[in-house]
């Protein structure tokens, strides 16, 4: 992979050093309370979940405790056990959702492409039916999770509406945090990008476009950044 910092405007020493490095809590309650009253998303009014994550995260818990659960991968299996156990609430509020999502599962729309030695750097492809026919392209899905979590399975539905039109999509799993920092992250999109190009380079009759989860600021749009800088 490319230095990043060499005669890269986009790119300071500090903002780096702050990529590459795993979140911290903020010093206190009043700096925290700060840093929500200043961001975009948060404007008039704490959200109700964020103010349960503070009491977890600022009175029950270290800090020392916190980088521990998150360090040693405990925090990433709660948040991806949290997302299987809602999957019952999806199935009562949208059941429509539900059959699409065993529909995709059907190795017939669905090919899962391993292009690397870890168990999350799997692809998830899902193809136009029938597979004879050439696609419109392909749209390359990477998802959030805060750098820590995440898996391509839970982004599944997601493919139905481009399939629909034509298009195939590639969501793309990677190795998340304690595994890898984002250094890692960018390098497992990089050779997942290069494994479709030579393994299926029929998908590219068209272009490729980058899609990635934007309700995810703190991991996606960030490695998505680092990722177009090193291109």
């Amino acid at each position: 992979m490319s230095n990043v910092t060499t005669g890269n405007p986009l790119l300071s020493k500090k903002s780096l050093h702050l990529s590459l490095s795993p979140p911290i809590f903020p010093d206190n309650d009043e700096t925290y309370e700060k840093s929500l009253l200043t961001h975009p998303h948060f404007i008039n009014r704490t959200p109700v979940d964020l103010h349960i994550t503070r009491l977890i995260g600022r009175k029950l818990l270290s800090t020392k405790t916190l980088h521990r659960i998150r360090d040693s991968g405990t925090f990433r299996k709660i948040v991806d056990m949290l997302v299987t156990l809602s999957i019952p609430a999806l199935a009562i509020l949208h059941p429509n959702a539900v059959q699409d999502f065993f529909v995709l599962s059907k190795p017939s729309c669905m090919s899962e492409l391993k292009y690397g030695r870890h168990p999350m750097q799997v692809i998830h492809l899902f193809e136009p039916q029938p597979r004879n026919h050439m696609t419109k392209g392909v749209l390359f899905f990477v998802h959030g999770g805060a750098w820590g979590s995440g898996m391509p399975w839970m982004y599944r539905l997601v493919a139905k509406s481009f399939i629909d039109k034509g298009l195939a999509v590639a969501i793309v799993g990677y190795r998340t945090y304690p595994c890898a920092n984002i250094s890692g992250q960018v390098h497992d999109l990089e050779l997942a990008a290069s494994y479709l190009a030579v393994n299926r380079a029929d998908l590219f009759h068209h272009g490729v476009e980058k899609r990635f989860n934007e309700n995810d600021v703190n991991n996606s749009d960030r490695v998505r950044t680092y990722l177009m800088v090193n291109e």
